[in-house]
């Protein structure tokens, strides 16, 4: 008699646990806040103020501060202001990588203490967070594209019902301002302003509202840009908001804002020279085009194990999950059984209804915000990692609870029949009989549920999880140009899916040619 496939599974099975029950370890060991730690979140992707390198050290020599659980490091006009104030405070400086989107609910939720990111102090985000004075005063511009039609502008008077297209980034203060411009179609916004100028290069958007800082970073690897400082008479009238760049903390946490704000003032962290020296030593550190295959080359590598490991282990895990489910929602109450039999498969039954519905009926995304946030917020620690394996596991095992009960439905019922009149019990009757054929007929769902999920580990880059997709944004953000880090992981995701769609096509091919069935005696019950 051959092996049987069961018995592989749960092998198989038991070993991911013991991956994921690894990535778990360090989720119970994380600390809490430390005194004596500057705990910072940033994008890392948002240069000059920002971004992200695999050197502990700057072209000019300055120190650049290891990203927390991360193999890498960040540097930029933040850094190097964090590290004046770490100093100053005598505290170990700690730098966390975050998506813009995710900034202010990492922060609430404890993954750091204070943001310092280039964000600009407006009326909205004092009523969430705790402020200091200004650490950098930036000046706002427009970006257009060199020689375009726009090329000549002076001031908002010369965009006055052009119907230009303008874009800027989401969630910020210059996102009112495009409403200065008189008559300009808005395009739509992007999350981060290396989209913006991308959109500006390919045309989809004529004008973009940016700080200086970042338009001349984006313009030091993207020669078709240029930069418009408008006429002071003729430029945005209420633009402070983001002309003011400030270290938010939690609204609570006015302890750690009153002490970072002393020791701004303690090294005199309020003169426009000093910052603007700061910066203009700082933006020519950043990471150039060039530096594509020959720096990043490193970083998609790693993308690439994360997004395969959270894929792997999350689909197995995810197909033991719907195996129970799909046995569970299978199970038969008969009209001869127990009362407290029928309570608890009623029970059992609704439950995993109640979960595949849930899972099936909103996206992943919405998922991993959810469930990683909320769970931080419960005052449990874990990592986002973790998190991003659970909510594949999650997710999988919802749908495949709904095709492993297809499955076993597909299974003549005259099978179980057979096999209970020659004495076998329903447990060995399922797995004997059932679930080896029904394994045969959902191969084909498995493999597709596999690949979705080899592609959907990129949503998870807004709970932090550096894998692929991350990988892309980051070396976008630094040098400002996403079309080739995009066209970098197209084509790795390409080669991964087609590569395990042929190992699935042919497993699928050989097990049709395998008989994989023993006379149902062999298991029957022994008296």
């Amino acid at each position: 008699m051959k092996k049987n496939l069961l018995g592989k599974m749960v092998i198989t099975g038991i070993i991911s646990a013991a991956m994921l029950a690894s990535t778990a370890a360090s989720t119970w060991a994380a600390d809490k806040s430390d005194k004596d730690v500057l705990r910072v979140g940033m994008e890392c992707a948002y240069a000059p103020f920002n971004w992200t390198q695999d050197t502990d050290t700057t072209p000019d020599g300055s120190k650049a501060e290891p990203i927390y659980g991360s193999d890498y490091y960040a540097y930029g006009y933040d850094v190097a202001v964090a590290q004046k104030l770490a100093d100053q405070l005598g505290m170990k400086l700690e730098i966390h990588k975050v998506e813009w989107s995710s900034i202010g609910i990492s922060m609430d939720a404890g993954d750091y203490d204070c943001i310092i990111a280039g964000m600009g102090k407006t009326a909205e985000r004092e009523k969430s967070y705790a402020f200091t004075e200004p650490y950098y005063y930036r000046d706002n511009c427009i970006v257009v594209k060199a020689g375009g039609k726009y090329d000549d502008v002076k001031g908002l008077s010369d965009l006055a019902g052009t119907g230009c297209k303008v874009t800027t980034q989401l969630g910020t203060g210059w996102v009112p301002l495009l409403d200065q411009i008189d008559g300009a179609e808005q395009s739509g916004n992007y999350e981060t302003t290396s989209e913006c100028f991308m959109a500006i290069s390919n045309g989809v958007a004529d004008v973009c509202v940016v700080d200086v800082p970042t338009a001349e970073s984006a313009a030091l690897t993207n020669k078709d840009l240029k930069i418009i400082n408008l006429d002071e008479k003729d430029t945005f009238k209420n633009d402070d908001e983001m002309v003011n760049v400030c270290i938010a903390t939690r609204k609570d946490d006015t302890e750690l804002r009153d002490k970072l704000q002393g020791a701004m003032d303690d090294i005199g962290w309020n003169d426009k020279e000093k910052m603007d020296e700061l910066m203009d030593t700082v933006l020519p550190q950043q990471p150039a085009a060039n530096f594509l295959a020959k720096k990043y080359s490193s970083m998609f590598l790693e993308g690439t194990w994360l997004t395969l490991y959270i894929a792997v282990a999350g689909t197995i895990l995810g197909f033991l999950l719907g195996y129970i489910i799909g046995i569970i929602q299978d199970i038969r109450i008969n009209e001869g059984d127990s009362i407290l039999k029928k309570g608890i498969f009623k029970i059992l039954k609704a439950i995993c209804r109640i979960y595949v519905e849930v899972f099936r009926d909103t996206p992943m995304i919405v998922q991993a915000m959810v469930l990683y946030y909320g769970i931080r917020q419960a005052n449990v620690n874990i990592t986002p990692l973790f998190a991003g394996v659970m909510v594949t596991v999650l997710n999988t095992g919802a749908y495949m609870a709904e095709t492993v009960r297809a499955g076993i439905g597909s299974i003549d019922m005259g099978q179980r029949e057979g096999a209970w009149a020659m004495g076998m019990s329903p447990m060995k009757t399922m797995i004997y009989v059932v679930l080896p054929q029904a394994f045969k007929n959902i191969i084909p769902e498995m493999a597709n549920t596999f690949l979705t999920n080899l592609k959907m580990t990129s949503v998870l880059n807004v709970i932090a999880v550096q894998e692929l997709f991350m990988a892309a944004k980051t070396v976008g953000g630094n040098y400002y140009k996403y079309f080739e880090s995009y066209l970098v992981i197209a084509v790795i995701y390409f080669v991964l899916c087609f590569v395990f769609n042929r190992l699935f096509t042919f497993l699928e091919k050989k097990m049709k040619k395998t008989e994989n069935y023993a006379l149902a005696v062999e298991y029957m019950d022994n008296p």
